[in-house]
């Protein structure tokens, strides 16, 4: 989830050229809906975002009934200690700054596979 369109383009249009099948959403409201429609191995959220930020995006979203834990990655510009603590206290998984390479990106998603 991110709320730049061109930020959220370019990530799944990289992503799916590794191979995955990516869903997109501008917005907290819309990842939930998405969630609540579907299957999901992994959630890649910014955390600034109007209206639900991504704290509270991955706090609802393993709140939500699943099969297995969500797995969750932050991609975020917010990068000090104390913020990295805040988005692995809010459920993520893993904490990426922005702008992240896309070797970054793959290592953190195969990272979460592995888990």
């Amino acid at each position: 989830m991110d709320d730049d369109p061109h930020t959220l383009e370019t990530l799944s249009e990289l992503l799916g050229l590794e191979g995955a099948m990516v869903t997109t959403a501008d917005s907290g409201e819309a990842a939930l809906e998405a969630a609540r429609q579907g299957e999901f191995d992994l959630a890649i959220s910014d955390i600034a975002m109007p209206g639900m930020d991504g704290f509270e995006l991955i706090m609802r979203l393993r709140e939500l009934p699943h099969g297995r834990p969500w797995r969750a990655i932050a991609l975020t510009g917010f990068g000090r200690p104390e913020e990295v603590a805040k988005s692995r206290a809010a459920g993520f998984d893993l904490h990426l700054n922005k702008p992240v390479s896309l070797e970054a990106l793959n290592d953190a998603v195969a990272s979460i596979r592995r888990r």
